[in-house]
């Protein structure tokens, strides 16, 4: 089972992506509209899904050391690539 936190700012995106997300394979554990808002242990998530842009650089300073999850950002901005791991970002 794929363990998922969801990081979306407003209600009706994480009820969305919630739903759209949980499936047989997948679990939804948590959500938050900034990591800073949870208490849920990282070190038990598989993969971060991030709504904005905007809301990166908060996650990376919240992700300890040596620990990243796979994440998943959804943004409209074409130009700008991310790698699959956290600590590994390019522009």
């Amino acid at each position: 089972m794929i363990r998922v936190f969801v990081i979306a700012p407003t209600p009706m995106m994480r009820v969305g992506l919630s739903t759209i997300l949980t499936n047989q394979d997948m679990q939804v554990v948590g959500e938050a509209a900034i990591l800073a808002e949870s208490t849920i242990e990282l070190s038990g998530i598989d993969v971060i899904v991030l709504a904005e842009e905007e809301l990166l650089e908060d996650l990376r300073l919240s992700v300890a050391e040596g620990f990243a999850p796979a994440l998943v950002m959804l943004s409209s901005n074409t130009k700008r690539a991310f790698a699959s791991r956290l600590g590994s970002c390019a522009a």
